[in-house]
């Protein structure tokens, strides 16, 4: 199986603080990662590196097997690589319309039709075409977590990175995001999930990675990790 995203011994971090040491991950096509461990460990850091809103002190990072570490975050969107972070990165003085508009030109012919995206938004969250000229921040927060994950999938990119989606969202919310998480695998896309709901990340993934103190400590599939009797000790918070 050819990975789409791989990371070979990097190292990152913020300024002189390392937070990454020596991070090898693969991520087959088509597949969902779960990166998964307690707070602080390194999972965020991580799609940061990756999505090159941090910069890589020494590794590399190949998306498509074409090194990415060292280029620009909007570069490496362009190249088809898009974070939906934790705090979801919407405009909120913007409607939920013209967020949308400006990820589909972002998109460019990637993106299609307006019609046909708008659509697709529509379908996937109905909440949304019933809020499209409503300011985003006054959006809830589960809504405003669907706007992103619409957002990011304007320019059809090749990998997804979720961080925390269900983060601080109503159980039922959580549920909707991810079941449409869910759609996205059956499509064949692949996916970085970082998730603090353990039953909805072993249900996705192919594969997970447990971080701690920023290094990769274990990988396997979920079935593995479920009946490992040390695993509520490092991946509780």
């Amino acid at each position: 199986m050819t990975h789409a995203l791989e990371l070979r011994n990097v190292r990152a971090g913020y300024g002189r603080i390392e937070v990454l040491h020596g991070v090898n991950i693969d991520v087959p096509r088509g597949s969902v990662v779960a990166l998964l461990g307690r707070n602080g460990m390194g999972k965020t850091t991580t799609l940061r590196a990756i999505s090159g809103t941090i910069p890589v002190n020494s590794g590399q990072i190949l998306l498509d097997d074409r090194r990415i570490d060292g280029r620009r975050a909007s570069a490496i969107a362009a190249r088809g690589l898009v974070l939906v972070p934790e705090g979801r990165g919407i405009f909120p003085g913007m409607t939920v319309r013209d967020n949308l508009a400006i990820a589909h030109r972002s998109g460019g012919k990637q993106a299609g039709a307006w019609d046909d995206f708008a659509a697709n938004v529509t379908g996937a969250f109905p909440v949304l075409g019933e809020r499209m000229d409503q300011p985003s921040g006054l959006l809830s927060g589960g809504e405003q977590q669907m706007l992103a994950v619409s957002r990011a999938l304007a320019g059809d990119p090749s990998v997804l990175m979720f961080d925390e989606l269900s983060m601080g969202l109503a159980p039922i919310i959580v549920d909707q995001l991810m079941e449409r998480v869910g759609a996205l695998r059956a499509e064949g896309r692949t996916i970085v999930l970082v998730e603090q709901y353990l039953t909805h990340a072993l249900k996705l993934a192919d594969v997970c990675y447990v971080l701690a103190k920023g290094q990769v400590t274990w990988v396997g599939e979920p079935g593995e990790l479920k009946h490992m009797p040390s695993a509520a000790s490092y991946l509780s918070a």
